[in-house]
């Protein structure tokens, strides 16, 4: 675990969901997906209950899910100024991008959530 990861946590791992997406850092888009993982990941919501207690696994669990929740689109396509739909297509490229970082950690809950997800 690097320095960045002890200190930041959650942050360091939405940032690194936004990187594997190929958005740049600072991009109302980027900053929008993180602030997004931030609220989700501050949330005391069940489903976080499945992720782990880890803040990589609450931030990477979320990434995953939240294509599937309305509220989450909204929020993304108000705070990065897109279209609804644009907002569920970045959902979509955030589940797949927490997809292969849960798989790159070794996360096996994480990814069968990610493929169980598939059929919602």
């Amino acid at each position: 675990m690097g320095l960045a990861e002890l200190v930041l946590g959650r942050r360091w791992w939405a940032v690194q969901v936004v990187d594997r997406m190929g958005l740049f850092a600072g991009t109302r888009r980027a900053t929008a997906i993180v602030d997004l993982l931030m609220w989700a990941a501050n949330t005391n919501a069940v489903e976080m209950q499945g992720f782990g207690k880890k803040r990589r696994d609450q931030i990477l669990g979320w990434a995953i899910i939240m294509f599937h929740n309305p509220t989450a689109a909204e929020m993304l396509a108000r705070d990065a100024r897109v279209s609804k739909e644009e907002a569920v297509s970045l959902l979509l490229a955030m589940k797949e991008a927490g997809r292969k970082l849960a798989a790159d950690e070794w996360l096996e809950t994480l990814v069968h959530i990610a493929s169980d997800s598939d059929s919602w």
